[in-house]
């Protein structure tokens, strides 16, 4: 009787943890990616990608087994005006019809406190694949869902789509939330 009492305690604190050592899918109806830029004049545009998938490793104990992989479906991409979208689709920026999704992979996240991380990896657009870092938030955890938020620059010239220097900035800030769901 006296190892039961001891050992319920220690059962509903291993219950109460948050997902540790769990894989996730991105959900992807709630994932969603933000692009901005400033143009000549000082105003700032963006457009959005949503429908982003993959899956997440995430262990908060052992931030070296902390992995992302996803697919950025950018033939998804919205700049909320029909011209502006239709041309970051085409063969100048993006070219979807070729190349539907961009991806991401990291190759670890690394916490650097507070819920705060950075995760190397890197960035593949059309066929040039760059190192990139993400500064990454953990803003919520729960047992079945995780969310991350997380910013970057990226500079659009070396992803190939460098058009238009004097109109449109160079580095592209980007914003995203990934939403993930623990895997039972």
């Amino acid at each position: 009787m006296r190892r039961l009492i001891f050992l319920i305690p220690m059962i509903m604190a291993g219950c109460s943890l948050p997902a540790i050592g769990a894989m996730y899918h991105i959900n992807p109806q709630l994932s969603s990616l933000v692009l901005t830029w400033k143009m000549i004049g000082g105003g700032e545009y963006h457009a959005r990608i949503t429908g982003i998938r993959g899956d997440l490793s995430y262990d908060p104990r052992e931030d070296d087994r902390n992995t992302l992989q996803s697919a950025i479906p950018v033939r998804q991409l919205d700049a909320h005006h029909w011209v502006l979208t239709r041309a970051l689709r085409s063969r100048t920026f993006f070219d979807t019809a070729s190349y539907p999704d961009a991806f991401f992979s990291s190759s670890r996240m690394v916490a650097v406190g507070e819920g705060h991380y950075r995760v190397l990896g890197s960035l593949q657009i059309k066929t040039v694949r760059k190192p990139l870092i993400l500064n990454a938030q953990q803003n919520d955890v729960s047992l079945q869902r995780i969310r991350l938020s997380a910013q970057t620059l990226i500079s659009r010239s070396a992803f190939g789509m460098g058009q238009y220097p004097a109109i449109v900035s160079d580095p592209i800030r980007v914003d995203i939330v990934l939403y993930a769901d623990k895997i039972n």
